[in-house]
């Protein structure tokens, strides 16, 4: 509820049917304040790029120098416990939309999570490595469910929508959140060029809902999409096989794979 807090008096704030903690933040603007969801580094052992380790120590033991000048006593596993990062690129291309980037610690226990997407204006979870939808990152994507839960909850009340937008593998890891531990994408080859196909009437979508099908194919037709995931799922897949998913997401456009129909 609003309070006599000043800012809840506000000449912009008072009147917006806003509630719940952080609404000042969350209030309707032109400035929307978006989170991005941390990675875990990858490791090199399973084929990834050994450049994020290397900056990540880089850069780890550059600021541990700096605060043991203060505390000689800290140790490496009290400062970083936990392993992550995010590529620079994705909160470039945030901030160059207009929004105000935060990051969002993945390891953070539920409670937490919550309380931190209560207070933003929308979540962004990139997807840099193939690691990410593999075994070893389990916790991963447990935690991409709960916070899937918590978005599906948010926006079925009014005033409240929250978009999260997932891209590469981290669209991928969102998809397996909701499927068995066990499943397994299968493997799909990299390409630089992509043709995208509608596969839905865009005047039912939140995306494209300002064009028409006539026109927005056309703008398709001009456009190629670069793609670096090796890994994929077909569209039957998902309509047939996970009955969840093809509840949870709709296909908005797809791209042609010759061996795999979609």
């Amino acid at each position: 509820m609003h309070t006599e807090d000043p800012l809840c008096n506000h000449q912009a704030l008072k009147d917006l049917p806003i509630r719940g903690v952080g609404h000042h933040v969350r209030a309707k603007t032109n400035v929307p304040i978006i989170g991005v969801l941390t990675q875990p580094i990858p490791d090199a052992s399973h084929g990834d790029s050994q450049m994020w380790r290397n900056e990540f120590d880089r850069i780890k033991s550059s600021e541990f120098e700096k605060l043991t000048k203060k505390d000689p006593t800290l140790t490496k596993e009290e400062v970083f416990p936990n392993q992550q990062f995010i590529e620079s690129s994705h909160v470039q291309y945030l901030e160059a939309a207009g929004a105000r980037v935060v990051p969002i610690d993945w390891t953070r226990p539920v409670e937490e999570l919550n309380y931190m997407l209560e207070n933003i204006n929308g979540l962004y979870i990139p997807g840099d490595s193939k690691s990410l939808v593999q075994g070893e990152n389990v916790k991963f994507t447990d935690n991409l469910r709960k916070i899937m839960k918590w978005a599906q909850l948010h926006n079925e009340q009014e005033f409240k929508h929250f978009p999260v937008l997932a891209v590469g593998y981290g669209f991928l890891s969102l998809m397996k959140s909701q499927m068995s531990e066990e499943t397994e994408f299968d493997a799909f080859k990299a390409s630089k060029k992509l043709q995208q196909n509608l596969a839905h009437d865009p005047t039912n979508t939140f995306l494209y809902d300002d064009y028409d099908k006539a026109t927005l194919d056309q703008l398709f037709d001009k456009i190629n999409f670069f793609s670096n995931v090796e890994c994929s799922l077909s569209l039957e897949q998902m309509i047939l096989e996970n009955k969840v998913l093809s509840g949870l997401f709709m296909p908005v456009t797809t791209f042609d794979d010759a061996k795999k129909d979609n």
